[in-house]
This record gives structure tokens, C-alpha cells and sequence, in this order.
């Protein structure tokens, strides 16, 4: 949340610098020069904040900065709103600090544009090609998914679409539950081998671009390289290699809502033999309802604690080396509980303990916050980040704003709309005319929800008015 919070407060004291008063003070103490640079670089520093947002865990240059300027921008703004509204007493009282002030921050916004950040259209968010996932799995290596795996077989199996038409199953969760490694599970079942008569692995992420899919299709199934210019006969091709087929094709990590590209995957979607069936991963339940076809969405919840303990102590500990460390199990236990289901989290962990063996340093991973850990040293922040910033600006900060709960807080959907419209965090668009903040809050929390950042937990009922209360996800 803090650097949504200072592009809020940079904003703030951009406005400032543009106010009469401001204008007659940098002509009496000769700062035009500077408060004109602030105005120059500062609305780029603002722009910059994204990526920095993004490298802040792993440049330490950037997360030093980020710190100096959420200082000084945050003096700069209650010294310039006091020295605006007060009388000419408290004026000249200030002067000569509101000077060096400005100062300090033209030092630290020129430190800013050296760091080689991209703005915010051109930032780069993650290295996804170093995430591309592929259908192999180690079956003995995968945990607590047996029941899950049951029911999206059967469901796989299963034939009661119309002739012709192809039937969509998304598995949905958050990011690091193992969506990919409980499709690639199924993928590779035997009752599923035989089903059907081809399988297609193809790898999505965050930009769906139909032209890419199909070609990965048509390599997958006809096993040669081929360049392919025009989209008629890549249609074409696809048309002709899955015609008269049962056949899976498995759409791994789809982030993306773009309407358009999902309209030129029609050929997918028709021409193969009743049964025929798309398996997408996904952490969005709105990405499911785009499919050209009929589509059943399977929620995949968090891994029973038993589970993430067997993925914990795999990587922790080398084979039968547990059994030489007796003291550290029931720590590493408590570690456990702290992932919340979350496989990531729990290969992670194990990973990190794996070179740890005094019970001081699993008592420290015990007591700290899990996402205060070194990103070079685990994957958690990744997956959890690349979801946070997958979110349109609005919705991030409105979710950044529920930092300010506790863990496991309910939070009451009426409330929390309420704080997030006095907070100024409903951005209300021109094109919806009148739409109540109400209204673009309940939308937001529905997207957030969607998405698996919220959970519902209950609902009650007093004189037919409904009371929501969700919470986050640990």
C-alpha cells in the first residue's frame, strides 16, 4: 500500500506547488527554478512508481529510495499545507524550511529518474517467460489432491454436451494453490490418456493472443514447426487437425478478459466428437465466463494441512534426514500452518529451511511474517505479486487499503465500501453516468472475489436485509 499512498501524496504536493502563495514565495527566496524542476520531474517520479513497486524486493537501491522519498514527500506535504492555509506569521516562520525542503526534494526525485526505472505504460511486470509451465509432472510428488482429482475426471469423461459442441471445465484459485500441478495431474491420468484421442498442452499467461494459441496447437498435434502469417488459415489448420477428434486441451494460467481474442478461438471451441473438452487454469472466475462454450467452474481450495506439511518436509529435509532433527519438527509444523493451504507457500518454506538447522532460525521464521522474506530465497511474493499487479488501479488500491485489517479480520462489504468512498478510492467513471459509489464498490468487492482475493464467509439476515462479510485469503 505505500506506494499507492505516495503517488497519492506526490500528487498532493504537486498541487501545491502550483498555488499562489507558493508562486510568490519561490519568487521573494529565488526558487523558481527548483519548484519549476518539481513540477517538471515529479509528475514522472509518480510514473515511475509502478516499477519501482515491482523491483523494490530485489534492487536494494530502489527500496532505499522508495523509503527516502516516502519520507520527505510526506514532510513536504504537511509542511507545504500548513504554509499555505496559516497567516503571514506562520508564513514566515516556515520559510526558510519549506526552501530547504523543496530542495531535498528535487535531490531525491533527480536520485529517482537515475535508477533506470520504466513509467508505468512500459513497465515490465515479471519475467513471465521464466514461468512457462509444460503437462509433466512428478504424480509421487504431488499432495492432498486426490479427492479434487476424482471429480474433474468424472467430469472430464463425462458426455452430455450437444453433438459437436465442446464443454470448458475452469479450475480457478489463487496464485500458488497448484492449479497448474492439478491439471497437469489430470492431464497425464491414464482414464484420460485413453478418453481421448489427442491432448494439447498449451501455455497462456497473462496475454492471451489467439494467433500464438493455435499455432502451439497445431506444433502439439502435427509435431512440426511451422510459420503461419494469416489468421484464415490458421483457423483452417486447427480445423482440420481436431475434426472428427475427441480431444483435451489444457489452457494453462489464462489471465485475460480481452472479448476479441477469445472470439478468434471459435475453431477450439467447435468440430470435434461429443465429449471433447478445454481444461483452463485460472485466477480469475470472469475469465470463465468468456468461453465460447459451455463452462463449469471449479474452485480449487487450499491444500489440507497434512498435505503441505508432506510438501514441506520433502524439500526441508534430504530422505530420512527428518529423523536426525527431531527438535526442529514441531517448529516446522507451526511454519506450516502459516501457509494457509497455499502449496507455494509450503514448497517454498521447506526450500528455505532446507539449509537451517539451529532451532533459532525456525523460531525466526516462526515469529515473522511470511512475506517479509528474502524474494531471492522463495517464491511466495512472485505469485502473490504478479496477481496484485494484474489488477486495474483502482481495484489494487482498494485492495491495498485492506491492509489495514488483521489477519483473518471479517470484513462487512457495507463497511468497507463506506471507507473505501470516504478514503476517496472510488474512481467513478464518466461513462456510467450517475452510478452510485455504492454501486462501483459492490462491483469492485464482486471483482475481487472473483478473482481470489476475497473469500465469502458468511452471510446473515435481519428483516430481509442482508449482511456479506468476507476476509482475505491468508
Amino acid at each position: 500500500m505505500a506506494q499507492i499512498v505516495l503517488s497519492s501524496v506526490i500528487q498532493v504536493v504537486i498541487d501545491y506547488l502550483a498555488s499562489p502563495i507558493i508562486e510568490k514565495f519561490s519568487n521573494m527566496w529565488d526558487l523558481r527554478g527548483n519548484i519549476r524542476k518539481l513540477q517538471q520531474n515529479l509528475p514522472k517520479v509518480r510514473a515511475l512508481l509502478k516499477d519501482a513497486e515491482q523491483q523494490e524486493v530485489t534492487n536494494t537501491a530502489v527500496r532505499i529510495w522508495l523509503s527516502k522519498l516516502k519520507a520527505i514527500a510526506n514532510d513536504a506535504e504537511i509542511l507545504l499545507v500548513d504554509f499555505t492555509i496559516n497567516d503571514k506569521l506562520i508564513y514566515l516562520r516556515h520559510a526558510e524550511k519549506v526552501k530547504d525542503m523543496l530542495q531535498m526534494l528535487e535531490e531525491i526525485t533527480n536520485e529517482g529518474l537515475r535508477l533506470n526505472l520504466k513509467e508505468a505504460s512500459m513497465a515490465h511486470y515479471g519475467d513471465l517467460g521464466t514461468r512457462e509451465t509444460s503437462s509433466f509432472v512428478v504424480e509421487s510428488e504431488v499432495y492432498g489432491r486426490e479427492e479434487d482429482k476424482e471429480e474433474i475426471i468424472k467430469l472430464l469423461l463425462s458426455c452430455e454436451t450437444a453433438r459437436g459442441e465442446v464443454s470448458c471445465i475452469s479450475v480457478i484459485g489463487i496464485g500458488g494453490i497448484g492449479k497448474t500441478t492439478f491439471a497437469q495431474l489430470v492431464y497425464n491420468d491414464q482414464q484420460v490418456t485413453q478418453h481421448f484421442d489427442v491432448k494439447v498442452w498449451v501455455f497462456v499467461s497473462n496475454l492471451l493472443d489467439a494467433k500464438n494459441i493455435m499455432i502451439s496447437v497445431i506444433e502439439s498435434l502435427s509435431k512440426a514447426k511451422r510459420q503461419y502469417l494469416n489468421m484464415d488459415v490458421l483457423h483452417s489448420e486447427v480445423w482440420r487437425l481436431l475434426y472428427k477428434k475427441r480431444y483435451l486441451i489444457v489452457l494453462d494460467d489464462v489471465w485475460s478478459e480481452n472479448q476479441e481474442e477469445w472470439e478468434k478461438l471459435k475453431p477450439l471451441f467447435r468440430g470435434g466428437v461429443d465429449g471433447s473438452k478445454i481444461l483452463m487454469t485460472t485466477r480469475s472466475g470472469k475469465v470463465a465466463l468468456l468461453m465460447n462454450c459451455p463452462t463449469i467452474s471449479y474452485y480449487l481450495k487450499g491444500l489440507p494441512e497434512d498435505a503441505c506439511w508432506s510438501l514441506f518436509i520433502k524439500r526441508a529435509f534430504r530422505r530420512g534426514e527428518e529423523g536426525k532433527n527431531q527438535t526442529l519438527l514441531p517448529i516446522g509444523k507451526e511454519i506450516v500452518k502459516k501457509c494457509g493451504g497455499i502449496a507455494l507457500a509450503a514448497k517454498s518454506l521447506g526450500s528455505l529451511m532446507s539449509f537451517k538447522r539451529e532451532e533459532s532460525e525456525w523460531w525466526f521464521v516462526r515469529d515473522s511474517e511470511l512475506w517479509n522474506l528474502d524474494e531471492s530465497q522463495n517464491g511466495i511474493l512472485p505469485a502473490l505479486r504478479l496477481s496484485y499487479f494484474n489488477l486495474p488501479p483502482a481495484l489494487r488500491n482498494c485492495f491495498a487499503f485492506c491492509s489495514i485489517f488483521p489477519r483473518s479480520y471479517e470484513i462487512e462489504k457495507e463497511k468497507l465500501i463506506h471507507l473505501w468512498m470516504v478514503e476517496g478510492l472510488i474512481e467513478y467513471n464518466d461513462n456510467e453516468g450517475s452510478k452510485p459509489g455504492e454501486d462501483i464498490g459492490n462491483d469492485y468487492v464482486n471483482d475481487l472475489l472473483w478473482m481470489s482475493f476475497f473469500q465469502e464467509i458468511k452471510q446473515s439476515g435481519i428483516h430481509h436485509v442482508v449482511t456479506r462479510s468476507y476476509k482475505m485469503h491468508d
